[in-house]
């Protein structure tokens, strides 16, 4: 059965599309059949992530019935699918209202299909979030951040959404909300911890995930972390020596 899930953020700057892309090569990874859309209508970068900057064909498109969603689809030679989003300015009033409808159509042989959601609680990110039966909440250990993540948990949990879980990005250092405390504010279980560090930048610069740039970071590992979570493979999150070591020497 297809899980679908709808990646979101209360908030910009969290690393959402960061951890979409991750996550979709680390499933591809583990075996999995997995298809991505960009459905951040106003906001598209997914394709960025992986050398697509002007689609000949993109969601936005679709969504406009342009062109039959299977034309959008473009696949990476790792399997992993991408449905990205336009960078033309002209389609920013397109909304994914029939998103559902057209996902289990084309893509109903996957095993996940992975939504970049908009950000923030508008009609677009709505549309985007009715289309999926999971939310995965990607949010900053800090207060801001996880006061969005809480409004956004709670309008959709009236709507009747289940939760996949927390996804905590960007994690820093000492000063930050501890996980602990994070999973009890919005009582949801935290599935990923993932750190700052400079080479998802780099990995974003040379188009290619960073758990496939740098495959022994700690940082990768981190993100493989989550697509294990959501696969219900045992998860630890503590950070060995060795780890810590090699991470070091390879910066």
């Amino acid at each position: 059965m297809t899980r679908v899930i709808a990646i979101v953020s209360g908030k910009g700057g969290v690393g959402k599309t960061t951890v979409v892309s991750n996550l979709g090569a680390s499933l591809i990874n583990e075996g999995q059949k997995v298809t991505m859309v960009d459905a951040d209508i106003t906001g598209a970068n997914l394709g960025l992530h992986f050398g697509l900057t002007a689609p000949q064909v993109s969601i936005h498109n679709v969504l406009k019935g342009e062109a039959p969603l299977s034309d959008a689809i473009y696949t990476h030679p790792t399997g992993l699918e991408v449905i990205p989003g336009s960078l033309n300015a002209q389609y920013a009033d397109v909304v994914p209202r029939n998103l559902r409808e057209m996902l289990e159509h084309t893509l109903y042989e996957r095993d996940f299909i992975l939504i970049d959601s908009p950000t923030g609680l508008g009609e677009d990110t709505f549309a985007a979030v009715d289309s999926a039966d999971e939310i995965l909440i990607v949010t900053h250990p800090e207060l801001p951040a996880l006061a969005d993540a809480l409004r956004t948990k709670v309008v959709f949990q009236k709507r009747g959404k289940k939760f996949a879980g927390v996804v905590l990005n960007r994690v820093q250092g000492e000063d930050e909300v501890k996980a602990e405390n994070v999973s009890i504010f919005l009582d949801l279980p935290i599935v990923g911890m993932i750190r700052e560090d400079h080479r998802i930048r780099k990995s974003v610069e040379t188009k290619r995930p960073v758990v496939w740039r740098y495959p022994h970071s700690i940082v990768s590992k981190q993100m493989k972390q989550v697509s294990s979570g959501l696969l219900s493979k045992d998860v630890d999150f503590e950070i060995s020596m060795k780890d810590r070591i090699r991470d070091f020497l390879s910066r």
